[in-house]
């Protein structure tokens, strides 16, 4: 059985043959347009492929003869046949819009164009080279928002003042630092390497008086990034001597240290 639908062209209305047959009739051509669609639609019913080109005999149009009054006028099988949508024993382009092949095409049609909409709504994926620079802004943004999702303590902060104080005295042009992010630095030391203030504070002394890594070690990240190699060095070294040991107690007070609005 037919599907409970038939394909009409948006152009139909305006259609020579639609004008021609409602002079013919002499009636409005959008009652002609009406009639059509209920003489098409008895025809998707009632025939398919083969019996729609199937002639009759003697060219008879005995199968066709209910069509005026399907149209309820009459002669409306006899215009058609004028304009050439009716032939003795035949429906004409029967399988361009009627039945089941037909309403495949068209569905088929559709589904095609809607694909090809998608695909266009769909968004393109560019594949963007990142350089140096591109790399650095990223590794900002990064930082920045791990500064915002996690706070560093006072004590971090204590310990990112007392590296910078060490530093001037090697480089005593230093340009003021980020001292929030070297707090941070110090925090993810804490956090994600495992490590206490005192061995922080115990490695950076050592780099800091060593002759070559003193000029090295100037900020907590290249702190961090070479703390397994100079924990390393540091062990192998003799141990300290007296004045260094005194040096190194000048940490004491920050590692004591418990204001009342420190952050836990």
């Amino acid at each position: 059985m037919a599907e409970h639908w038939i394909k009409i062209e948006k152009t139909t209305p305006d259609k020579p043959e639609i004008f021609e047959m409602a002079d013919i009739l002499d009636v409005d051509p959008d009652e002609i347009l009406g009639k059509l669609i209920r003489v098409w639609g008895w025809m998707d019913s009632q025939f398919d492929e083969m019996s729609a080109s199937c002639p009759e005999k003697n060219g008879q149009m005995s199968a066709f003869r209910p069509l005026d009054r399907v149209a309820g006028i009459k002669g409306f099988a006899d215009a058609m046949k004028k304009v050439g949508w009716l032939e003795d024993g035949r429906i004409p382009n029967f399988d361009r819009h009627l039945g089941e092949s037909a309403k495949k095409r068209a569905k088929d049609a559709e589904r095609k164009k809607m694909s090809r909409i998608n695909v266009d709504k769909r968004p393109q994926s560019v594949t963007k080279k990142v350089g140096p620079e591109e790399e650095e802004e990223e590794d900002k943004k990064r930082t920045k928002r791990l500064m915002s999702e996690n706070k560093f303590s006072d004590r971090d902060m204590a310990c990112a003042e007392n590296i910078l104080e060490r530093v001037k005295l090697v480089a005593p042009s230093t340009r003021p630092p980020p001292l929030k992010k070297w707090a941070d630095t110090i925090r993810l030391m804490r956090e994600q390497d495992k490590l206490t203030h005192e061995k922080i504070w115990s490695v950076f002394t050592w780099a800091n008086q060593d002759e070559f890594w003193k000029s090295n070690i100037l900020s907590p990240d290249k702190l961090r990034k070479q703390f397994g190699q100079l924990d390393a060095k540091m062990q192998t070294q003799p141990r300290q001597t007296r004045q260094q040991q005194i040096q190194e107690k000048s940490f004491d007070a920050i590692d004591n240290w418990e204001p009342t609005d420190a952050i836990q």
